[in-house]
């Protein structure tokens, strides 16, 4: 396993972020929104078991996950394939995390949780023009339902895989709905912020009320009506396009 790579100094005394472990940045980027490794099953199994499967076992089944992941080369698949056989994997995948944190401390604008919450629920748009959060998924009483619940979200998923999850777009409803659209990584920064810090508010109802979810509904429907005179596609409503393209994609 490669040895962790300790931060520096440059000449003004200033600590530069450790190298990237490749194999373990791409397990944070892509895998850590459904999976862990020992903390319990999420979106997809945990993968503790697995590690003890034969390499040739375990790199088909990673194969299989492009569908969710994208696509895998041949030297993603080693790559992976080694991390999680590795005896030292989660002290790797920690100090990856640790890493990605910092280096996004260090050139991003600190999260701000009301501009995340803003941004789920469509009372400001996304920077590429994807669609509000709240189409799909809630917060508490107010959202969407064909995706699932967030309001716990940060009980099941750490700052980093948060991140992943709000950039990559992987799952197979979103990845149509974000494509050409991505959320950046302030975005999603503000995202986690808004989950971290004030989502569990929404629970009690003392957010809002009845405003929220109309302000909401009145951003959805603004941004339909500019969609359908862009391209001429009249779809019958977001989640039926959500869908139909999820179909689509469907082995």
């Amino acid at each position: 396993a490669p040895a962790p790579v300790k931060a520096s100094a440059d000449a003004a005394g200033a600590v530069a972020p450790a190298a990237a472990d490749a194999a373990a940045e791409a397990f944070v980027m892509r895998c850590s929104g459904c999976h862990t490794v020992g903390g319990g099953p999420m979106k997809g199994p945990d993968l503790a078991p697995s590690t003890q499967w034969a390499a040739a076992d375990l790199r088909v089944a990673i194969k299989k996950m492009e569908k969710n992941a994208g696509p895998l080369s041949e030297a993603d698949l080693d790559q992976l394939t080694g991390l999680l056989k590795d005896p030292e994997l989660r002290p790797r995948l920690t100090a990856e995390r640790q890493r990605a944190v910092a280096v996004m401390a260090a050139s991003l604008d600190p999260p701000d949780p009301a501009l995340g919450e803003a941004l789920f629920m469509g009372e400001r748009g996304f920077k590429n023009g994807g669609l509000p959060c709240a189409a799909c998924h809630t917060v508490g009483d107010r959202g969407g339902a064909l995706g699932p619940d967030l309001t716990l979200l940060k009980d099941r998923l750490p700052r980093v895989a948060m991140l992943s999850a709000f950039e990559g777009a992987n799952y197979v409803v979103m990845r149509p709905a974000y494509a050409g659209h991505p959320v950046t990584k302030q975005e999603a920064i503000h995202l986690a912020g808004f989950f971290e810090e004030r989502a569990p508010a929404a629970v009690t109802g003392d957010e809002g009320g009845w405003v929220a979810p109309v302000g909401a509904a009145l951003a959805l429907l603004a941004l339909l009506l500019i969609r359908i005179t862009m391209s001429n596609r009249g779809p019958a409503g977001i989640r039926a396009r959500l869908v139909r393209d999820a179909q689509r994609e469907a082995p």
